[in-house]
């Protein structure tokens, strides 16, 4: 990734308080994007978003958010559209544990991927890695 033309744009980070999500809020700040980082913790999100801010000069963006919750992707989508926020870029992160058979937990856990990601194409934003 390079930071040429990457300023203007934005990412939301699902699974922005730890582990790879983190990584990659990290990474993308380098890079140059504005951040929505999105995870179930406020504390660590602000934590994170003083410490992009402090190195990078990065705008970011918090929304504490459980996923898992129905209609939670919607909500999202619905506070940043009202804050006037566009989303360039997606990285669904969001890490969840579902118990059960496997099928049904799959089939669970792709359907609140496809909510997420067709509130966010809902607004024409893009979320593929391209662009």
């Amino acid at each position: 990734m390079t930071t040429k033309g990457n300023e203007g744009q934005s990412a939301l980070v699902t699974g922005a308080s730890g582990g790879i999500g983190l990584e990659l809020a990290r990474i993308l700040a380098a890079n140059r994007f504005s951040l929505v980082l999105l995870a179930r913790s406020r504390d660590k999100l602000e934590d994170l978003a003083r410490e992009l801010g402090a190195q990078h000069g990065t705008k970011v963006t918090i929304v504490p958010a459980d996923l898992s919750e129905p209609g939670a992707a919607q909500a999202v989508f619905d506070s940043l559209t009202d804050a006037g926020v566009q989303i360039d870029r997606l990285v669904n992160n969001a890490g969840l544990l579902l118990e059960g058979r496997f099928g049904a937990a799959w089939r669970e856990s792709r359907s609140m991927s496809r909510e997420l990601q067709t509130s966010l194409q809902s607004n024409g934003s893009s979320i593929s890695p391209g662009g």
